[in-house]
């Protein structure tokens, strides 16, 4: 009888998967990766995300809050740059006759 590398009650009375902070390390990684490439080289999609300049502001908080603590302090002061420039894009943009914010699953159709 072969010997099973993990507990066949399952993880969720042992508590987490033992990858399970590894795993999610590397997706925060991904997404914040995503971000940046769209802060880089914004869709035009992008600007109907948000609503109001606080929002640009939140969202490149927490993109500042996570390079941060990876203490990759060149991409801080990168994505500082690009998030003013996004949002004052976004400011001008959104002062047009054509522009309506849309629902983000309008957007993928």
């Amino acid at each position: 009888m072969s010997k099973s590398f993990y507990p066949s009650n399952g993880f969720g009375s042992e508590g987490p998967h033992p990858q399970f902070n590894i795993l999610r390390k590397h997706i925060d990684r991904a997404v914040q990766d995503l971000f940046l490439s769209a802060l880089r080289n914004p869709p035009a999609e992008l600007n109907y995300v948000f609503r109001t300049e606080e929002q640009i502001d939140s969202f490149t908080q927490r993109m500042i809050k996570y390079w941060e603590s990876n203490e990759d302090y060149e991409i801080c002061a990168e994505i500082q740059k690009l998030g003013k420039n996004f949002k004052k894009d976004w400011k001008e943009k959104s002062n047009t006759e054509d522009f309506e914010p849309k629902k983000i699953i309008d957007i993928f159709k």
